[in-house]
């Protein structure tokens, strides 16, 4: 069962997820995009999708897919798969210029993280979408700083 209640094609999507893992990247998003279209997938597996999307050039269908896994990890009571995710659609939208959508996305991950309390290294995650602007837009000691900051936060997850 997805997690929202639909039954899936198990066939596309177990080989999706297979191919996922082959890296077969073109055979992972139409597996997987093709469960999906059967019953929804749960937030793993739109994930994976997101992913497969992104690597095979379907950047609007990443996007959408990215945000359905944000929005089913949230649903789930999973904030710091929530919160990964809202960090690579920040990523996401800093390589694109959309400096907006990157900081909405930064913050939505950083009040869920504030709100679970928990210690995780996508705290530190948070901070490179932040330093990649600084640094597009020239303040290089700023973004070296946040860099810095962000390696300190990851050295305690290794």
């Amino acid at each position: 069962m997805a997690e929202g209640g639909g039954v899936r094609a198990p066939d596309d999507l177990v080989r999706g997820r297979e191919a996922y893992a082959r890296r077969a990247w073109k055979d992972a998003f139409e597996l997987l995009n093709a469960a999906d279209h059967r019953a929804a997938l749960d937030g793993s597996d739109l994930h994976l999708l997101a992913t497969a999307a992104f690597l095979t050039g379907h950047d609007a269908d990443c996007d959408v897919t990215m945000t359905r896994a944000f929005h089913a990890f949230v649903a789930h009571g999973d904030p710091v798969r929530a919160a990964r995710t809202a960090f690579w659609l920040a990523f996401m939208h800093i390589h694109t210029g959309d400096a907006a959508r990157a900081g909405g996305w930064t913050s939505r991950a950083r009040r869920l993280l504030d709100d679970c309390g928990d210690d995780c290294v996508e705290r530190g995650y948070l901070l490179v979408p932040q330093a990649l602007q600084l640094l597009i837009d020239g303040h290089v000691p700023r973004g070296a700083d946040h860099l810095r900051r962000g390696r300190g936060d990851w050295r305690p997850f290794r």
